[in-house]
C-alpha cells in the first residue's frame, strides 16, 4: 500500500535526504525509502539527517538509535546539534530551528523528505483553528513546499498514525517512543490525546474530513494568489519595497491579502492577523511625518515616502564607538556592513589627516548642528539625510569619521568643514566599501 504510493509520489525526484528522528513515523519512512531503492529505483540517492534538540532526556538515545540503523543499512548520515532557547513558545521555536538546520544541509538537487502523517495534519489544523487562522493557516501541512534552497516532500499525509504503526509491527521495525509526547501540557499533545480520540470515536471518518477541508482551504488560497498575483507584481518594486498608494482605493480585504502575500514572498513567513492589521492601520495609514515600524521575527516592516519596506532586523549601533588606531589597516565594520579603508584613487574629497593629539574612531550617530562642505550655515544631520533621500533606517547604519569628539566625515556622502586640509601632503581619502548584502 505505502510503497506503490511512495513510488508514484517521489517519481519526479531522485535525490533524497530524510529527516530521521528515530520515532515511529520516520522509521517507517526510512524503511519504505530503502525498499523503494531496492525494488523500484536503485538509482536514487539517500542520506539521513538527525536533529539533536537537547530538549529531551532521551535525546542521546535517539541519536544512538539512528546511528545504529544507519550503520546497519550502510547509509550516509549526519547528526546536527541545535540549542533551543527555553522560552514560552518552545515548540514553535524548535520547529523553526529544526527546519532551518535541515534546509541549510541540503545540497544541490537534494529534496528533504519528512514523515508527517494524517494525524499530524489534523492536529496542525486544530492548532491553526485555535489561533483564528484564515484559509492559508487552515490549509495545514502541505505535501510539497518549495524553498529557495530545496523542496520539502511529505508522502505520508494520506496515512494515519495507526496505519504506520500496523506497518511497523508487521515488518518488526524498532522505534523509540518520545516520552514527552504523552505530556498534555503541550498543545499538540493535548489535541492528540484529548480532542481527536473523542471526535474519531464519534465520527470514525473525521480525520479524512479534516484533511479534505484543509485541502479545500489550500485550493482557495491558490486561486486567490492566481487572481491577485498580477496586481501584486505591479506594486512590488525592483528594490523589493511595496508601493502602497493604490491601497487607498482598495477594500481592506484586498489590501490585507496583498500585504500578507508580499511578506510571504519576501520571507516565507505567514504573518498573523494582528500583524497584518497593524501594518494596515498603523503603518500605511499613519501620519506622513511618522516613522512607524513592526518587527516580525528577524525582520522589520517600515514605511518611507510612498513605499513600505521589509528589512532584516539589526540591533542599534548608536552607542558603538570603533577605535581606528592604525589608518593603514582597513577597519571591519559590525553587522556585516563592510570595511573602511584609505583609498586616494576614489572620486572623493580629500580630508585632513588627524593631528597627533587626535584619536580616530568610527561612530554611527551625530547629534547637534554641523557646518558641512558647500553649506553657509550650520544644520542638523537630518537635513543632509533628507536632501540625499536616505531612508531613516539606513541613516543609523552609515559610518561617520570622528577625530576625538569632532565629526569629520559622513563617509561616502559629505564632509564637515572640520575636514578641510591646509597641507596637501597631509591628506587622504576614505572609502566605505559595503558588503553586497547591505548595499
Amino acid at each position: 500500500m505505502f510503497i506503490n504510493y511512495l513510488n508514484k509520489f517521489l517519481k519526479p525526484y531522485s535525490s533524497f535526504v530524510i529527516s530521521l528522528s528515530g520515532g515511529l513515523d520516520s522509521m517507517v519512512l526510512l524503511h519504505q525509502l530503502i525498499k523503494l531503492k531496492k525494488i523500484f529505483r536503485p538509482e536514487i540517492s539517500l542520506r539521513v539527517l538527525h536533529i539533536h534538540h537537547n530538549l529531551s532526556i532521551q535525546a542521546n538515545d535517539f541519536v544512538q538509535h539512528c546511528i545504529v540503523i544507519c550503520k546497519k543499512w550502510k547509509l550516509n548520515y549526519k547528526i546536527i546539534y541545535i540549542n533551543v532557547p527555553n522560552k514560552r513558545n518552545i515548540e514553535a521555536i524548535a520547529r523553526d530551528m529544526r527546519y532551518t538546520a535541515l534546509l541549510k544541509e541540503l545540497q544541490a538537487h537534494e529534496n528533504l523528505v519528512t514523515a508527517h502523517n494524517l494525524n499530524d495534519k489534523c492536529e496542525t489544523f486544530f492548532l491553526s483553528l485555535k489561533r483564528g487562522s484564515g484559509p492559508s493557516g487552515l490549509s495545514s501541512i502541505q505535501k510539497k513546499i518549495v524553498f529557495k534552497n530545496g523542496i520539502i516532500l511529505r508522502p505520508f499525509l494520506n496515512f494515519s498514525r495507526d496505519q504506520l504503526e500496523t506497518y511497523a509491527k508487521l515488518y518488526k521495525i524498532n522505534w523509540i517512543e518520545d516520552k514527552s509526547n504523552k505530556n498534555i501540557y503541550f498543545e499538540r499533545n493535548f489535541i492528540r490525546h484529548k480532542i481527536i480520540p473523542l471526535l474519531t470515536n464519534r465520527w470514525p471518518f473525521f480525520l479524512k474530513a479534516i484533511s479534505r477541508s484543509a485541502s479545500l482551504c489550500q485550493q482557495q488560497e491558490i486561486l486567490l494568489n492566481q487572481l491577485l498575483s498580477h496586481k501584486l507584481s505591479g506594486l512590488i518594486q525592483k528594490n523589493g519595497s511595496l508601493y502602497y498608494i493604490p491601497f487607498m482605493k482598495m477594500t481592506i480585504i484586498e489590501c490585507k491579502f496583498l500585504i500578507r502575500r508580499w511578506i510571504y514572498i519576501k520571507t516565507g513567513i505567514i504573518p498573523s492577523y494582528n500583524n497584518i492589521l497593524h501594518i494596515y492601520q498603523e503603518i500605511i495609514h499613519s501620519k506622513n511625518n511618522a516613522n512607524p515600524e513592526l518587527k516580525i521575527k528577524n525582520f522589520v516592516i517600515r514605511r518611507y515616502r510612498d513605499f513600505i519596506w521589509l528589512l532584516p532586523y539589526y540591533s542599534s549601533l548608536k552607542h558603538i564607538i570603533l577605535p581606528w588606531d592604525n589608518l593603514k589597516k582597513p577597519l571591519i565594520l559590525p553587522q556585516n556592513l563592510g570595511i573602511i579603508s584609505i583609498n586616494n584613487e576614489i572620486q572623493q574629497t580629500f580630508i585632513r589627516q588627524p593631528k597627533k593629539h587626535e584619536t580616530v574612531s568610527i561612530r554611527f550617530q551625530a547629534n547637534g548642528y554641523f557646518l558641512f562642505e558647500n553649506k553657509s550655515k550650520k544644520c542638523k544631520l537630518k537635513k543632509i539625510w533628507n536632501e540625499k533621500k536616505i531612508p531613516p533606517w539606513e541613516r543609523s547604519r552609515i559610518p561617520m569619521l570622528y577625530y576625538n569628539d569632532e565629526l569629520i566625515s559622513i563617509i561616502n556622502f559629505i564632509n564637515t568643514k572640520k575636514s578641510i586640509i591646509k597641507t596637501e601632503n597631509l591628506s587622504f581619502k576614505i572609502q566605505w566599501k559595503k558588503n553586497i548584502i547591505n548595499s
